[in-house]
């Protein structure tokens, strides 16, 4: 495997563990917000609020469960990478699984998070609620930001492949053997 392609899986796998690591924090916040906001079952926005805070809650750590298991998997296959070319392969599937990964649940946990801030801002309770309106918001600008942290990442490995790729091309293309050094003589 190219030792470029072992430091941007290793720095992917830091990541990964980061972001786990972000993910049960942000969970366990999420939990606490849960567990004190106060509800009027008479109010339906709160209601609805305590339904998007449960939901976030249960998605936060699904996705962390993924990622753990997914870097674990990158560990596994950044140690036997070099053995075979099928291992570097699956490697660069597990890559875009888990950077994948990362952005489909913050996306839908920022989305969830906005809701659930607008719904307690309308509810009656909203002064007795403004931690936990404080908290939905600040998770969500957090998934924004995290989301734009992964596309920019899936954009610099694509580059760097692309670019990986048209090196290899011109190589093959080449009428220097780069082994031997010996031109090739076409027949």
């Amino acid at each position: 495997m190219d030792p470029n392609e072992y430091i941007i899986s290793i720095v992917l796998t830091i990541i990964t563990f980061l972001v786990f690591v972000a993910l049960c924090i942000m969970s366990g916040f999420l939990s606490t917000a849960n567990t004190t906001l106060k509800v009027d079952n008479n109010n339906q926005g709160e209601v609805d609020a305590k339904k998007y805070l449960d939901a976030m809650v249960s998605i936060g750590w699904i996705f962390a469960g993924l990622l753990i298991l997914g870097a674990f998997a990158m560990c596994v296959l950044i140690y036997y990478g070099s053995i075979s070319p099928l291992t570097a392969q699956s490697l660069i599937i597990v890559e875009y699984t888990l950077i994948s990964i990362m952005i489909l649940g913050f996306f839908v946990i920022g989305i969830l998070a906005v809701i659930a801030a607008v719904y307690i801002q309308k509810g009656p309770n909203f002064s007795e609620n403004q931690q936990n309106y404080n908290t939905c918001a600040w998770i969500g600008g957090l998934s924004v930001g995290l989301i734009l942290v992964g596309i920019i990442f899936i954009v610099c490995v694509a580059v760097y492949n692309k670019t990986d790729k048209e090196k290899d091309i011109k190589n093959t293309n080449s009428p220097v053997d780069i082994k031997t050094s010996q031109v090739k003589i076409p027949i």
